[in-house]
């Protein structure tokens, strides 16, 4: 049996799920138009109470590159799962502001990364700010050296970038 808060950590496998019609009457408009589909259903569908859960194998899920969500980069994917629970969060009434905020935080801290790793300054900054702010002790338990690594890398990277003279063509 899952809870919400089960759901809202992990989604389960969306083609085998099923609930009563009558358990979700209205959608919010963000769940109408966002990239996420069937985990923000499951997590509807929870608020009804615990959802049942049968650990057998009854379905192939295919995974494409062109696939809706499998076509987006690692850092697109991250994005729109903070974007949701923002969303998730509202949607809920904070009820789960906690647990909430910790993995919105887990995430953005990826996406510094990510972002530093790639050289996009403004986002890493962004995302390291955000981290920070939804859980303001998080950087004491979190390895930093990480985000150090991958900001020594970019600066080593941008030293050794030859510069164009004055005087070329």
């Amino acid at each position: 049996v899952l809870t919400t808060e089960d759901v809202l950590v992990s989604s389960l496998a969306a083609c085998s799920i099923m609930f009563r019609r009558a358990v979700i009457r209205n959608f919010p408009e963000w769940f109408l138009s966002g990239r996420l589909g069937d985990w923000p259903l499951q997590v509807f569908a929870s608020e009804h109470g615990p959802i049942g859960y049968l650990d057998h194998e009854m379905a192939v899920y295919r995974v494409t590159p062109s696939g809706a969500w499998h076509g987006l980069s690692s850092a697109q994917q991250l994005e729109t799962k903070v974007g949701a629970y923002d969303r998730l969060n509202e949607h809920l009434c904070f009820r789960y502001d906690r647990l909430i905020r910790d993995l919105i935080s887990q995430y953005c801290y990826r996406l510094a990364l990510l972002h530093a790793n790639d050289g996009d300054w403004r986002r890493a900054r962004a995302c390291a700010t955000r981290w920070v702010r939804e859980r303001p002790l998080a950087f004491l338990q979190t390895p930093l050296r990480q985000l150090r690594n991958a900001v020594g890398q970019q600066l080593a990277q941008r030293r050794r970038a030859p510069t164009a003279s004055k005087g070329a063509p």
